[in-house]
């Protein structure tokens, strides 16, 4: 009779074990079905849920990549990082995540204006173009390579990128559009307008569902931290039982390793700060070599001249210009937004300052560690402009604007004005 009973629960663990692999299976099939379909909700909803019924690594990475797929189309870059880099610790082996993680980063470049490496990322892929979303890596090469005012290589590699899917499709047209609108070509104007229009009103239809799918995800990060919460209570439910039984035994122990412990705590407390000034010393090097570089490429030329000839370029005097036209103040921000930058203009701006002030881009990035959007700050900072004017140019409130700005501020760890911490740094690397 126990013998039987034994087999019997045995029976039920394992065929609980296969159905439960099974629902995840299906749930995961259906996450694909609605990825297809660019039903993005309802795909990440049967990822989810293939999650809560997954035990295996392998299919938990590609639940994981599906998720990634479904953030990334949606330029959800935050979630869809966090997606990727956990499909890459539970399968580090699959070329498939290995290609995404690739693309992902060439991306989080792009975004971070560091063109140079996203084009090397791209081309790299692009020479083995299997498992990777060829038409997003050609979408990605357009942006490097208008960026670098290669206008005809850009309008090549978009054109070649409209056979992806809408997301990307219609990022590329939306492109070639405004490259059109400035070259003044009315017929491929008119052609795309109608591309992007017809791309925009059947993506765009269903953006507000789209916009769910940050939500759903975030509330099953906060259930599973919560569930970890409970097993992390009842581990140490368990082990505060299992210590009343072995403490007698413990405490010996801990007498006799306790010299042994010390000195290890102290040879590595020693290592430790071997390592902090290390890497203070690396730090201090590489700080140096990238000053002595912009130095060198800006040999000829004194700061003022410069600073001078940045403010004078035809995209700086046509911001000013700009502001001339409107009264700028905090209660008419709104009303000036019809002065805000916009994409080709805020890429010509940082190239503008890379042009006057070599390396300028990579001295905030590597340097002072200011990145992405916030390089554009710096360059209207510099020019001189207000922070309501900056809220202008950037189509944002004044709070959020000065928000911003102390943030910057922290970064460069600094409480003077953005421009004089600028001008000070700048004029020591360009005397």
């Amino acid at each position: 009779m126990k013998t039987r009973l034994v087999i019997l629960c045995i029976i039920i663990f394992v065929f609980g074990t296969c159905a439960q692999s099974q629902i995840a299976q299906t749930y995961y099939d259906m996450g694909r079905s609605g990825f297809e379909q660019e039903n993005y909700l309802d795909a990440v909803n049967n990822y989810l849920k293939a999650l809560q019924n997954c035990d295996s690594d392998d299919l938990k990475a590609l639940i994981y990549k599906g998720l990634y797929d479904c953030f990334y189309y949606n330029s959800y870059l935050q979630e869809a990082g966090e997606c990727i880099q956990k499909a890459d610790e539970l399968a580090d082996d699959n070329i498939v995540i290995k290609n995404a993680l690739k693309q992902y980063q060439a991306r989080v470049y792009c975004e971070n204006a560091e063109y140079d490496s996203a084009m090397i990322v791209y081309r790299e892929l692009l020479k083995t173009p299997i498992n990777i979303d060829v038409y997003d890596c050609e979408l990605g090469i357009a942006k490097c390579f208008l960026c670098a005012n290669e206008t005809d290589s850009a309008v090549f590699y978009y054109e070649k990128s409209l056979g992806g899917n809408k997301s990307v499709a219609l990022s590329a047209v939306s492109e070639l559009v405004e490259i059109c609108e400035e070259s003044a070509d009315t017929t491929m104007c008119l052609k795309y307008s109608y591309l992007y229009y017809s791309l925009s009103h059947s993506f765009h239809g269903n953006i507000y569902e789209n916009s769910k799918i940050t939500i759903l995800y975030d509330e099953f990060k906060k259930q599973q931290q919560a569930d970890n919460q409970y097993k992390i209570r009842k581990i140490r439910l368990i082990v505060s039982i299992l210590l009343l039984f072995v403490l007698t035994g413990l405490s010996l122990y801990y007498i006799i390793r306790y010299k042994k412990r010390k000195e290890k705590e102290i040879d590595a407390i020693r290592k430790n700060t071997e390592k902090k000034i290390s890497d203070i010393s690396k730090s201090i090097e590489n700080h140096r070599n990238i000053v002595e570089k912009a130095r060198k490429r800006a040999e000829g030329m004194t700061f003022s001249r410069r600073l001078n000839d940045f403010e004078n370029q035809e995209i700086c005097m046509s911001l000013k210009n700009r502001l001339l036209q409107h009264d700028v103040s905090r209660k008419t921000i709104a009303d000036c937004y019809d002065c805000a930058l916009n994409n080709r203009e805020t890429t010509l701006l940082t190239n503008t300052a890379n042009s006057c002030f070599p390396d300028f881009s990579t001295l905030l990035v590597e340097d002072l560690g200011v990145k992405g959007e916030n390089i554009t700050y710096c360059c209207l900072s510099l020019l001189g402009f207000s922070i309501i004017e900056i809220a202008v140019f950037m189509k944002i409130s004044y709070q959020a604007a000065h928000k911003r700005v102390a943030v910057i501020k922290e970064i460069l760890k600094t409480d003077n004005d953005v421009k004089d911490f600028l001008v000070g740094y700048l004029g020591d690397i360009y005397e």
